[in-house]
């Protein structure tokens, strides 16, 4: 089954009457159970096209289809639900929330399941000691590391159990050794059955997905492995 979908998927910003094309006409297919590198030069598009295919942004036009799901159908509400049941999204900035413990950060996208406060905090406690940092659980973000973070932002990602799992330069801001380990959870969590996309810049990385989608201003250049 397909598990992402994009047809003729454009999206173009306005700035002082100039209107901007970040994605032009993009179509393109991931199939279930796939993991897939984006890659291209800085400011083709590639944030911009993960952000659509995550439902952090809507297309200027175009039809995406998510798990069989026309997105343009669901209502803003539905839309949020979907996004939270189904998509995990790893952020190259880990986007914690300074003021909750990393308990809290990994248990926040499950109140969307109205799941209990103790059932919340089980799974985030597995997803932590999945990625290595249950002993962290009370820590702080300003108390880890910048590979710790990264870590419990997977773990947050992990959560929901999401069929979808998006990552924008998960290892761009790593060491060498957070890098491995990192890349390490996306491949078990691939081979775990979610479909795995990836923005990167690294070739080393780009070069361990099954599939590669080729970025240049905005347009789709090429899709090696397909």
């Amino acid at each position: 089954m397909t598990a992402i979908a994009l047809e003729r998927v454009s999206r173009a910003f306005e700035t002082d009457n100039v209107r901007t094309h970040a994605v032009s006409d993009v179509s393109l297919q991931i199939r279930e159970g796939e993991f897939v590198a984006i890659t291209g030069p800085s400011g083709c598009g590639k944030s911009t096209l993960l952000g659509l295919m995550g439902l952090i942004d809507r297309p200027t036009s175009g039809d995406l289809t998510l798990l069989t799901q026309r997105i343009g159908e669901l209502s803003p509400s539905a839309r949020r639900r979907f996004r939270a049941e189904k998509i995990g999204f790893i952020f190259q900035s880990f986007n914690l929330i300074d003021e909750i413990s990393s308990l809290e950060n990994v248990a926040l996208p499950l109140r969307y399941r109205g799941l209990s406060q103790p059932e919340r905090e089980r799974i985030a406690v597995e997803c932590l000691e999945r990625v290595g940092l249950g002993h962290r659980r009370d820590h702080y973000p300003s108390q880890l590391s910048g590979g710790q973070q990264q870590r419990i932002a997977i773990a947050r990602a992990l959560a929901v159990k999401p069929p979808i799992l998006l990552a924008d330069e998960p290892t761009g801001n790593l060491d060498v050794e957070n890098r491995t380990s990192v890349m390490g959870l996306l491949d078990e969590v691939n081979k775990a059955g979610s479909t795995v996309v990836i923005v990167t810049h690294d070739e080393e990385i780009a070069a361990r997905a099954g599939r590669r989608l080729v970025l240049a201003e905005g347009k789709l250049v090429s899709a090696e492995g397909a």
